[in-house]
């Protein structure tokens, strides 16, 4: 563990390092000592709970992420740390809502693989319409979530949901083909003698879902 703030006194009352040597010790392979760092400063900003939330959020997010990178052993505190982070995000609407999809999109794989399906729907949903209110539903990324929600609908026997959810996905995908291929070959227009080799044909839906992007 370091000892910095025992014998130096240098992060009395300055959670802001704790957590940034914090990161650097995870990024060194410090683990216990990167939680010790970012528990101290939860510590420190608690004290003042309504001046100090955005960093309370902030440090929950990456201690949480600590404990989930660790493993299933330990994601029940990272759940804690999750919940926690949430319960601000509740009262203080305007945290970084890229950290809050990040929270809950790990909170769904956490109780996806505990076998927990409800809790990962119930959460799922609330990770798209966040992602909804924050990037529309156009980007791939929306289609592969709803995809993803059929899938676990569909686990626990909510079969019409499923099909709705499903169409929905593939509808997006299907969409969203046909303005790549639209784009695709206005471009090769330009230059009728020479053939497009960069065509996109319509794919299925697991195929055209590899590596969408967030917005």
């Amino acid at each position: 563990m370091l000892t910095l703030s025992s014998d130096l006194g240098i992060l009395e009352d300055n959670p802001a390092l704790r957590y940034k040597l914090g990161n650097l010790c995870v990024k060194e392979g410090k683990v216990t000592e990167a939680i010790g760092l970012h528990e101290e400063a939860l510590s420190v900003l608690t004290a003042s709970f309504d001046e100090n939330y955005q960093d309370i959020f902030k440090t929950l997010f990456l201690l949480g992420n600590i404990y989930f990178e660790k493993g299933t052993y330990i994601h029940d505190r990272a759940l804690g740390c999750y919940k926690g982070a949430l319960a601000v995000a509740a009262k203080y609407d305007n945290v970084d809502q890229n950290k809050r999809e990040s929270i809950m999109n790990n909170m769904d794989f956490i109780f996806y693989s505990a076998g927990d399906v409800l809790a990962s729907v119930e959460i799922f949903e609330k990770v798209i319409d966040i992602h909804v209110k924050r990037c529309g539903k156009s980007d791939r990324s929306y289609a592969m979530m709803t995809n993803n929600l059929a899938n676990a609908l569909l686990s626990i026997g909510e079969v019409d949901s499923a099909k709705v959810a499903n169409d929905e996905a593939i509808i997006l995908i299907v969409g969203a083909t046909v303005v790549a291929n639209s784009q695709n070959r206005l471009s090769c227009s330009i230059n009728t003698s020479s053939k497009c080799e960069n065509d996109v044909s319509i794919k299925s839906p697991s195929s055209a879902l590899r590596g969408s992007r967030m917005c």
